[in-house]
């Protein structure tokens, strides 16, 4: 067992022990992934890297109420050791749509299952042509295939409609986590009995068919 996982094994006991199992994870740095919003259009490589000394992020992309702006983005606080749920670090951001340029602030609050949410604050609105300062998005990691791109769900997307909702390790197994908001999933591969394999909560889970709608 290497230092790393030693020290993963620990932290759960600790958390059995205080009662909290399932509200601490992890913004892990072994796989490569991409953040990206439900609806696709705010993406960004590799965020989990600022949890792990890492503070460019040389592509983010993202929209305010229009069309895509693509840029970078450089924090002036990050972590070393990884980020657990409730940890907040910020930066500044430059992106472009052709010649609009919009800057500002850049606020990354890490969630469960390595979601991140992202705050974005405009701070040169006069000469980016948005409507409002103020944008913000949730974004969740999608793990990246062997050329470096996201991976298209092979069935689509489906919609969460009546949470709670369980996914669970396999069919009839184990609860990896419970969707608790109505939202969008990415579902993966062909349906087996009812079944669909889904990534909401980070691994690759099931999700019943009578949970969601197309």
């Amino acid at each position: 067992m290497d230092a790393d996982k030693g020290g993963r094994k620990a932290w759960k006991a600790l958390c059995l022990t205080l009662g909290i199992v399932g509200s601490v994870t992890f913004a892990t740095a072994s796989s490569a992934a991409t953040w990206r919003s439900n609806s696709g259009k705010t993406v960004i490589p590799n965020l989990n890297s600022i949890c792990w000394g890492n503070s460019y992020l040389p592509s983010v992309r993202t929209v305010f109420g229009g069309g895509p702006y693509s840029g970078d983005a450089r924090f002036n606080n990050i972590k070393n050791q990884g980020c657990v749920p409730g940890d907040t670090l910020t930066g500044f951001f430059n992106v472009y749509q052709n010649q609009n340029h919009c800057q500002g602030r850049l606020t990354v609050t890490w969630q469960g299952n390595d979601r991140a949410h992202l705050q974005w604050q405009i701070t040169n609105l006069g000469s980016c042509s948005v409507g409002n300062a103020n944008w913000e998005i949730t974004t969740y990691p999608v793990a990246t295939s062997g050329n470096g791109q996201s991976p298209t769900s092979s069935q689509g997307v489906a919609r969460v409609f009546d949470p709670p909702s369980n996914v669970r390790e396999t069919p009839n197994g184990r609860i990896i986590c419970s969707v608790r908001q109505v939202t969008m999933i990415d579902l993966y591969g062909s349906p087996s009995n009812g079944w669909y394999q889904t990534d909401v909560c980070g691994p690759m889970g099931y999700i019943h068919h009578s949970q969601i709608e197309f």
